[in-house]
């Protein structure tokens, strides 16, 4: 293709083009991965990482039922803090379940 010289008029027209191509790429690029993602979902695939399976939800709820933060939690079973706060509306209603129990026993 050789030199392209951006002072000269003939230079500015020829960046001007490959500037528009490469925008125009980049919009089909775009396009297409979000039908993809429609299509994916549209399927009933699962998008994103798996959930974990190998957390102890019992002990977390034990744990926050004795009054442990989610900081120490996380340290103690060495799981990240925010894979635990994802689960969180699960173990509080674990913790009311039980706490639900223990009223009514």
């Amino acid at each position: 293709m050789g030199e392209i010289d951006p002072t000269t008029p003939m230079g500015k027209v020829q960046m001007q083009i490959i500037g528009a191509i490469a925008e125009w790429e980049r919009e089909i690029i775009v396009q297409r991965t979000r039908e993809g993602i429609e299509a994916r979902k549209a399927k009933g695939v699962h998008l994103g990482r798996k959930r974990r399976d190998d957390i102890p939800i019992d002990t977390i709820v034990t744990l926050r039922i004795a009054g442990n933060s989610w900081k120490s939690i996380s340290r103690n079973l060495r799981i990240p803090k925010t894979t635990l706060l994802r689960r969180r509306e699960e173990v509080e209603n674990l913790i009311s379940i039980r706490s639900e129990k223990e009223v009514s026993e």
